[in-house]
């Protein structure tokens, strides 16, 4: 409940009295009004509700996942373990997504700048522009000092079943005609 000043956390017991004491100073006074939202979200319709998302979000994961082995990657290395949240995260860089390679890079042979398609960023804007589908590239989620961003992509399974099924054909044909010859 994100500005009501209220929560709940799940924490080892032996940490528990530490975290109720930060908690007593962090959270002084939840207006009842969030008091009584938060009740409600313990209601049965409300329980229903929330499980009818999460058997959606098992269903978009799985199609998302069945797509992202049609596409050539590896569930076990390139793809971050989609447990909790409605997203996906991977990385490209085996197939050519990733920073440019530097020159003193190409000089010393560390990099193979035929290997180089694209970054992350122009990925995405490309999905985008030619396929209508809505990608996150890696930079908006990793250290920006560093270049891991420009080779991973994070992409959101929210959204009813029928959408999700029909971006992830439409990601697979564009990455068949664009990134995998």
């Amino acid at each position: 409940m994100t500005g009501w000043r209220l929560g709940w956390a799940v924490v080892p017991a032996s940490s528990a009295h530490a975290v109720e004491k930060l908690a007593q100073n962090l959270y002084i006074n939840a207006p009842t009004l969030s008091q009584h939202a938060a009740l409600a979200c313990w209601d049965s319709d409300a329980i229903a509700e929330l499980e009818a998302h999460r058997q959606r979000y098992a269903k978009n994961r799985a199609i998302v996942l069945h797509y992202l082995t049609q596409m050539g990657l590896c569930l076990n290395s390139e793809v971050s373990p989609a447990t909790g949240a409605f997203y996906v995260y991977f990385d490209l860089r085996r197939f050519g997504v990733h920073a440019k390679p530097k020159e003193e890079a190409q000089n010393e042979k560390k990099c193979d700048e035929a290997l180089w398609k694209m970054t992350s960023v122009e990925l995405c804007r490309r999905v985008l522009d030619e396929a209508y589908v809505a990608l996150a590239p890696g930079v908006d989620f990793e250290d920006p000092s560093s270049d891991v961003g420009l080779s991973r992509v994070r992409i959101s399974y929210s959204r009813g079943t029928p959408e999700v099924e029909e971006g992830m054909k439409r990601l697979l044909h564009w990455w068949q005609n664009n990134v995998v010859q």
